[in-house]
């Protein structure tokens, strides 16, 4: 098979998570692969070009992050809703704008999606009659990285030879994500009061951010890391949810969570239950580092006192919690329980779901179709060699990249966004 992932990114440097899961196609597969990045612009002569399997990266559906739906109507979309062969959609961060998503995926005539939602909530979303979706399959937002496991085989330290006994690190998600987004944020500040407790690094400021390699070199040197699950409670279909909280909020800067739930969605937290993995928690596997994760489901592959150590959603347990991250030998065996019975099992790495994926692919293969050589090799070039296909725009995101990253630092990334 010949596969073309359509994916969207401009950063120079990038979280591992997202590199990881663009690239896992052309790691784990013995197809064609061949990678198209929208942010240089999308060539005339794809146009009605035909390949076996076209995956639309949630890198490029989060175009829709914004809420305006001419992101999609643009020349560059129309040649790719011409192309020939099995479309699948893999979005993420799909609790806003469904029906923008909606939309897209039937003007893109994709047949099958791999989504984070459980099939609870699967028409929910994205109804038939509004996607004319055909397929549906429940997804993690990432997976193992079998090359990552491997690079950090034999570079973890015993928990007895770490500096932090806990890390994290969070932003501080907006109300419109619902009680299950702010918990992300409220668990930083809950363990802040016992910071006389334990040797601790753990912020929601946002400068604070670590990417790359060095989160996994953060992990590593963290016995403990906490975590939540992933997602949102709140499903908020055409964005006006988040309009008024933010209206709300910018009227009302110091209410609190249930007030601005009660003003702007009362009785709809938990319309959906859009609580998963995140790829933090097989990162923290990898360098074995024990969790100490909210209760939640996690999608019944992490079990509290096997793979982590609970704390309850009230704080009740919380000194119970404190006493439990002292005893490093018994996080050390929790941390070797999650290795164990997740990273070994290779039941959760990318590997896995590639093959998952390009098994299903392979029975919606056209016999009489094959994929064009030349435009093969033309998106090869392409993409190795951004600044020689598209100069000006490698040079403008250049500069673009360069002045978020100093933004960043000085923590002034909110007004660069708007």
């Amino acid at each position: 098979m010949t596969i073309l992932i359509l994916y969207n990114n401009w950063e120079f440097r990038s979280r591992n998570t997202l590199l990881e899961n663009i690239k896992s196609f052309e790691n784990y597969s013995d197809h064609t692969v061949v990678y198209l990045n929208y942010s240089y612009g999308i060539p005339l002569e794809l146009e009605n070009q035909y390949f076996d399997l076209i995956v639309y990266h949630y890198s490029l559906l989060i175009l829709k992050w914004h809420g305006n739906e001419n992101v999609f109507k643009s020349e560059g979309f129309r040649i790719l809703a011409s192309l020939k062969g099995l479309k699948i959609a893999m979005p993420q961060d799909e609790y806003v704008y469904s029906d923008i998503m909606c939309n897209f995926i039937k003007d893109q005539s994709i047949s099958t999606i791999y989504t984070c939602f459980f099939e609870q909530d699967y028409h929910k979303v994205y109804p038939t009659y509004k996607t004319n979706l055909r397929n549906y399959f429940t997804v993690f937002p990432g997976y193992v990285d079998n090359k990552t496991v491997l690079r950090w085989k034999n570079s973890v330290k015993g928990h007895r030879d770490r500096q932090i006994d806990l890390g994290y690190r969070a932003r501080k998600n907006p109300f419109w994500l619902g009680s299950l987004g702010i918990l992300k944020w409220k668990v930083t500040e809950v363990f802040m009061m016992y910071s006389d407790k334990l040797k601790m690094d753990i912020s929601n400021d946002g400068t604070k951010v670590i990417l790359g390699e060095k989160w996994y070199k953060f992990l590593a040197e963290c016995r403990c890391v906490l975590g939540v699950e992933s997602g949102s409670s709140l499903l908020d279909v055409d964005g006006s949810i988040r309009k008024k909280v933010d209206h709300y909020q910018k009227n009302n800067p110091e209410a609190e969570f249930d007030e601005v739930a009660q003003h702007c969605f009362p009785n709809m937290d938990w319309n959906i239950h859009l609580a998963t993995l995140s790829p933090r928690h097989f990162e923290a596997c990898i360098t074995k580092t024990c969790q100490v994760l909210v209760e939640g489901q996690y999608a019944g592959v992490f079990k509290p006192g096997v793979h982590y150590i609970e704390i309850k959603k009230d704080w009740s347990n919380i000194y119970e919690v404190l006493r439990l991250i002292q005893d490093k030998e018994y996080c050390e065996q929790l941390a070797e329980n999650a290795y164990n019975d997740i990273i070994l099992s290779d039941q959760y790495s990318y590997k896995n779901l590639v093959a998952q994926i390009c098994d299903f692919a392979a029975q919606h293969v056209i016999p009489d179709y094959k994929t064009n050589s030349r435009i093969v090799e033309k998106l090869r070039f392409r993409n190795k060699y951004p600044m020689l296909a598209s100069p000006i725009r490698w040079f403008s995101f250049l500069i673009k990249f360069t002045v978020k990253s100093s933004l960043v630092k000085l923590n002034l990334l909110k007004y660069f966004s708007k």
